[in-house]
């Protein structure tokens, strides 16, 4: 216990409540951790290029939440507000015998014009 004879000024220490992006590849190959994000602040969901997530023979529709896609559903490029940690799963389709693979292995095209 302290004792107080005279009047004392406290100054508060704040320090940023720090969150994390966590990118699952769901059956893919690759992950990647966005850490040290403050709370509230703006974030943008990256994509499956920036995170270096792939899946041979498969398009990619979105992230989701669940890894089933039933929970909330974002897309690269959103912008949003970040409250708690989130943990974001690939979500995959299978390609169909139309597309071919001679530009990128990771994503589906309609033949070979490619444009990066």
């Amino acid at each position: 216990m302290i004792e107080v004879t005279e009047d004392l000024v406290l100054y508060a220490q704040w320090m940023p409540i720090l969150l994390t992006v966590t990118y699952h590849a769901n059956g893919g190959t690759g992950s990647f951790t966005d850490a040290g994000l403050v709370f509230g602040s703006a974030y943008v969901i990256l994509s499956p290029q920036d995170t270096g997530i792939c899946l041979e023979d498969h398009l990619f529709t979105g992230w989701n939440t669940a890894p089933d896609g039933s929970g909330t559903t974002y897309q690269p490029g959103e912008a949003i507000v970040l409250t708690e940690d989130l943990t974001l799963y690939a979500q995959w389709i299978g390609c169909s015998e139309v597309c071919f693979f001679c530009c990128n292995p990771c994503r589906c095209v309609s033949g070979c014009n490619c444009f990066f």
